[in-house]
């Protein structure tokens, strides 16, 4: 994303006479005090005692808007774990013209301060993004002591940020200010709780930001939810740059124009017809072409996770054979561009990070690039190889995007922003189903378990991409590590790819399927006369969600899915099973007449021949509070039947 937001830079530079400014009055202190600690903090490893950051933005001398930026942190730190992990600071350097100050050090508790070696700050840069940073390390750090830092950099000018006020320690205090010349209006927006961020006019005309916090509570992690979206925050950008126009700055719509001339405009036609020579003869509709060039592309491109100018170039790709995920939408777009295929770019943020806010024109959320299909209203991630057509990254799913559609006037085209809904694929298009065969070796008090598994989609299909292309060793791992079984003492005798056996229809269109033959005495106890087997343990593991600390009554799912699961134990002869209702387990949440969270355990048993069914199934992405404690129970009722234990006696 940060490439968009560098070709908006230019729309934010203002060619005028430098504005007069006053220097910040410097924040650190010259005789610093052991700082107090807020009574219900006492006990936490780590205290944020101040999180301060300034941006002080200026015209200079050619008219270029640039910045003084102040990071000022401080922290009391109570255990050795948290002295690790603070005693080495790490400053980035993204958008920095000079590093003008770096001042750190220690405050113990009896007063004595420990000044910080300026010769322990090294530079250093990440091979691949290219990303540079400033680090340091502080020296002298013991349990109990106050650790401070001090950096001000001048930096170009950021037409969107975003800044964190919660981490998962406490802060006593958070602030952030921001100056800007009095034709640059910047528009704020708090998150979880953030206050209004005011804004008020200096004397010398200059607008005045700021945003305080006192004691935030640590942000505390719970299962089904995710972190980074749940921190207090505040996302920033220019609204309007009055010195160039009284019209908004960086809306939507201006994205949507950036994002059209990268992807169609920078087109080269005779790399194109390279390209299309190469992917062949396309069959079918316009959506099974669309397929077939995106199922080429991602088995001969490699897909790095950063981006470089380069991967824009067509002919560079071509030649080299790699790109990004934004590069490989610029090349389908083109590919589907020329071949008439209707289709949408879509910008989107993953939501486990941060939500896409529709009513906040923020480019910092235009992070991942889809490729929508309006005419099968499915999607294409050109960012992962082994997603092909309709299956594609959850997070960016449930989530609101920028859509950039085409309009066409005559022989001139252009393109607009369209923000829409995401809408996530169904359960059924996720599931990881199970058709399992039990056995018993009384003699040995041995379990034999044959089981075909089938995966499907997110959960778990996908893989069969990656299968394809990998070794021979490389897929043994696979296969060993998707199986679902987990136990010690077991011996597996087959593990294969496999395909769905007759009246195996619940996995019959299955993107991959896995047939295992095991045996293991951990699913068996002796007991006397008697025989424990320990079904429920052939499904695998399960998450539960009993005995979590007082939490966020909502939750929040990677993506819809199901669970089918048959399971056929042929009681050993001369056994019957005394318990055979113990695999009865039904808990069902419904919206209105809908059930959305299932799970329903269901058994018959004739002769020898004891079988189990079970459905389970998740709908929504959101779990609302009035849904909560049942979605809890249906978590809860698959991990209670990993407990499940049938009693085998002598007839």
């Amino acid at each position: 994303m940060k490439y968009l937001i560098l070709l908006a830079y230019s729309f934010s530079l203002v060619t005028a006479l430098a504005d007069t400014k006053d220097k910040v009055t410097p924040l650190w202190e010259p005789k610093p005090e052991y700082s107090a600690v807020e009574p219900e903090y006492m006990n936490e490893n780590v205290v944020g005692l101040l999180l301060d950051e300034r941006l002080d933005y200026y015209h200079d001398e050619e008219g270029n808007l640039i910045g003084k930026h102040t990071i000022h942190r401080k922290y009391r730190l109570n255990n050795e774990e948290s002295i690790n992990n603070f005693n080495k600071i790490s400053v980035s350097l993204r958008d920095v013209i000079d590093v003008q100050e770096i001042r750190a050090r220690v405050v113990k508790p009896n007063g004595k301060v420990v000044e910080f070696d300026q010769n322990n700050i090294k530079e250093i840069k990440e091979e691949g993004s290219g990303n540079a940073y400033k680090i340091f390390a502080i020296d002298g750090i013991e349990k109990g002591d106050d650790v401070e830092y001090y950096v001000i950099n001048k930096v170009s000018s950021d037409n969107f940020g975003r800044l964190y006020f919660q981490y998962k320690y406490p802060v006593q205090q958070a602030y952030f200010e921001m100056i800007t010349p009095k034709t640059i209006l910047y528009d704020f927006k708090g998150y979880n709780g953030v206050s209004d961020i005011s804004h008020s006019v200096l004397d010398d005309e200059r607008n005045c930001y700021i945003c305080e916090e006192t004691n935030i509570d640590a942000l505390k992690g719970e299962k089904f939810n995710y972190d980074t979206p749940r921190r207090q925050r505040i996302d920033y950008r220019l609204d309007y740059n009055l010195g160039r126009s009284k019209s908004q700055s960086l809306t939507w719509d201006d994205a949507a124009q950036r994002i059209y001339e990268m992807m169609y405009l920078n087109n080269d036609e005779k790399t194109l017809k390279k390209w299309i020579a190469d992917i062949g003869t396309l069959q079918g509709d316009n959506v099974s072409k669309a397929a077939h060039i995106e199922d080429y592309l991602k088995k001969n491109v490699f897909i790095k996770e950063f981006h470089s100018p380069e991967f824009d170039n067509i002919s560079f790709v071509y030649e080299n054979k790699v790109t990004s995920s934004r590069g490989m939408a610029g090349l389908i777009a083109k590919l589907f561009s020329y071949y008439g295929i209707n289709h949408q770019i879509v910008l989107t943020s993953k939501r486990d990070n941060v939500k896409f806010d529709p009513d906040f024109q923020s480019w910092n959320y235009l992070e991942e690039y889809l490729i929508y299909l309006p005419d099968a209203v499915t999607y294409i991630d050109p960012s992962s190889y082994s997603y092909r057509l309709g299956c594609f990254d959850g997070m960016c799913s449930a989530n609101y995007g920028l859509f950039v559609e085409l309009v066409n006037i005559g022989t001139f085209q252009s393109a607009i922003a369209k923000i829409k809904y995401i809408q996530p694929s169904s359960a059924d298009e996720n599931y990881h189903n199970m058709y399992i065969n039990v056995g018993v070796d009384v003699d040995k008090a041995q379990a034999k378990v044959d089981a075909w598994v089938g995966f499907k989609g997110l959960s778990g299909g996908f893989i069969s991409q990656i299968y394809n292309m990998a070794d021979e060793q490389q897929k043994k791992n696979i296969l060993q590590n998707m199986m679902t079984i987990e136990a010690p003492e077991t011996e597996t005798s087959l593990l294969e790819l496999s395909k769905p056996q007759p009246e195996q229809d619940k996995m019959d269109d299955a993107d991959m399927v896995i047939h295992s033959i095991v045996e293991t005495n951990s699913f068996v106890e002796q007991a006397g006369n008697k025989l424990l087997l320990h079904l429920g343990n052939t499904i695998g593991p399960q998450t539960e969600m009993y005995f979590e600390d007082e939490r966020n009554p909502k939750a929040e799912n990677d993506f819809n899915r199901s669970y089918y699961r048959e399971i056929v134990f042929t009681v050993p002869d001369g056994y019957k099973i005394k318990n055979p209702e113990a695999s009865v387990i039904s808990v069902i949440e419904k919206e209105g007449d809908e059930t959305i969270f299932i799970f329903d355990s269901q058994y018959t048993y004739e002769g020898q021949v004891y079988k189990v069914k079970v459905d389970e199934y998740y709908k929504e992405i959101f779990v609302t509070e009035n849904h909560f404690e049942g979605f809890k129970n249906v978590v809860n009722a698959a991990a209670d039947f990993n407990k499940v234990v049938l009693v085998l006696e002598p007839k």
